[in-house]
C-alpha cells in the first residue's frame, strides 16, 4: 500500500522505497516510521479532500486495483495475497500508461525494479486473459461499459483514462503472464 502511494502520489516516497530497500527490509524503526507517516499522510490527504468519493480523486487510490480484483476474482480467493494481485495489476497499469504514451520506459522499469526488490509479484500465470477481461467488465470502475484505470503520468503522479482499447489490455495481460 505505501509503495503504491508514492507510486501514484508521492514521488519522494517512491524514491524512498528505492534508496532505502535494505533498511525497510530490515525494518528500521527510523525509517519504518518516515515511510509509515508519509503514506499515511498521503491516504489521509485524499480521503479528506474527496470523502464522499464525489471528485474523483479517491479512484487514484485503486491504481492496480482493477486487474488485481480480476485476477482474484479468475484464480479464485485465497490463491493470491490481494497485496500480490494488486502489485501485479500495478504492473500491467504502469504498461499500459506507458502504451497509452503518458510515461517512459524508464518509469516501467523503476517500478518493476522496486516491486521486484520488495519480494513483489510482477507477472502471473494459470489464468486466461479473455477470462480477466471478462471480470473485469464488471468491475466497479465500470462506467456505463467502459472501464476507467487508474494511470501514471509520472511517479508521484496519478491520472484516471477511459476509452482504451480492449487490444491494448490483452497485449500487457499476455506480457505479464507466464
Amino acid at each position: 500500500e505505501a509503495i503504491k502511494h508514492g507510486i501514484i502520489l508521492d514521488k519522494p516516497l517512491f524514491e524512498t522505497f528505492e534508496d532505502r530497500v535494505g533498511s525497510i527490509i530490515a525494518s528500521e524503526p527510523e525509517i519504518l516510521e518516515r515511510v509509515i507517516s508519509a503514506s499515511m499522510a498521503v491516504k489521509a490527504k485524499v480521503v479528506t479532500q474527496d470523502e464522499r468519493e464525489t471528485k474523483g480523486l479517491r479512484t487514484l487510490l485503486n491504481y492496480g486495483h482493477t486487474i488485481g480484483h480480476a485476477l482474484e476474482n479468475v484464480k479464485g480467493y485465497g490463491q493470491l495475497l490481494h497485496g500480490e494481485a494488486v502489485a501485479i495489476g500495478m504492473t500491467a497499469a504502469v504498461r499500459i500508461s506507458e502504451r497509452a504514451g503518458l510515461i517512459s520506459s524508464e518509469i516501467v522499469n523503476r517500478q518493476d525494479a522496486l516491486l521486484e526488490r520488495f519480494g513483489l509479484p510482477t507477472k502471473f500465470s494459470g489464468v486466461n486473459s479473455g477470462n480477466v477481461i471478462r471480470a473485469m467488465e464488471v468491475d466497479k470502475k465500470n462506467l456505463a461499459g467502459d472501464l476507467r484505470w487508474v494511470l501514471l503520468e509520472d511517479l508521484g503522479r496519478a491520472t484516471t483514462r477511459s476509452g482504451l482499447e480492449e487490444k491494448m489490455i490483452v497485449e500487457v495481460l499476455q506480457e505479464i503472464s507466464d
